[in-house]
């Protein structure tokens, strides 16, 4: 059985280039491109081994009545999904990458504060990298040993 990847990212550049590598070792990769998207998938409570999350992604097509009271986009939704994450799968919570390209040291606290496993900064990112960082926070390689 090939191990499960969600993977979170509105770039569809990054998504063909880096999931590639992944794929190729043996991960079965499901994706979503919005924050709604992500939530579907999240709220229905599949198993992952590991979680890529992108934390700049497209809000939802249909704001929340919190966000059109700020009246104003909310920059760092990945933060929110990496929440809705967290309460869903609690303590059985996957392994979750945090991918971006934000370097403000608040959001880093804040992806620190909601236990992200491991950051990777965007620019320059190579397949190998982000294989290497999933098969350290899965202890895997991506083919069922069993």
């Amino acid at each position: 059985m090939k191990k499960r990847l969600l993977w979170i990212e509105d770039d569809a550049f990054a998504l063909g280039a880096l999931v590639s590598g992944l794929r190729k070792t043996g991960w079965d990769i499901v994706t979503a491109t919005t924050e709604a998207e992500a939530i579907t998938i999240i709220d229905q409570g599949q198993h992952w081994d590991v979680i890529l999350l992108d934390i700049i992604i497209p809000e939802q097509e249909n704001p929340t009545q919190e966000s059109l009271l700020r009246g104003r986009p909310r920059p760092f939704i990945g933060l929110d999904v990496l929440t809705r994450i967290n309460n869903r799968y609690g303590a059985g919570r996957p392994p979750v990458v945090a991918i971006t390209k934000v370097t403000d040291e608040r959001v880093r606290q804040r992806l620190s504060e909601l236990h992200v496993d491991k950051i990777l900064t965007k620019g320059g990112l190579v397949p190998k990298e982000v294989e290497g960082a999933v098969k350290q926070v899965s202890g895997s390689d991506g083919a069922e040993n069993g």
